[in-house]
């Protein structure tokens, strides 16, 4: 695991994002942290490099940079979103 976050939703529920081998994984949970639905993953995404927004309707959406893959790669920013839903 690269980076890790907690995001809070609406009522008690939670969002883990954490980076690992240039994916982010991400799975809901209640507010005692037990495990809601399976475990998604956003292929070829980077992690949120500050704190991820929640919009009004569960949308997570983040700034994320990717790594420059070789020597003379420049490195991009990208606007992600994800619905946070069952």
């Amino acid at each position: 695991v690269d980076t890790a976050r907690l995001v809070k939703l609406s009522g008690d529920r939670l969002l883990a994002m954490w980076g690992k081998d240039g994916n982010v994984h991400y799975q809901l949970l209640n507010g005692k942290g037990a495990k809601l639905g399976q475990e998604g993953i956003l292929r070829s995404a980077a992690m949120p490099t500050t704190q991820p927004l929640v919009l009004e309707d569960g949308t997570v959406c983040w700034i994320g940079v990717a790594k420059p893959q070789g020597y003379a790669d420049k490195t991009r920013a990208a606007i992600y979103t994800l619905k946070a839903e069952l």
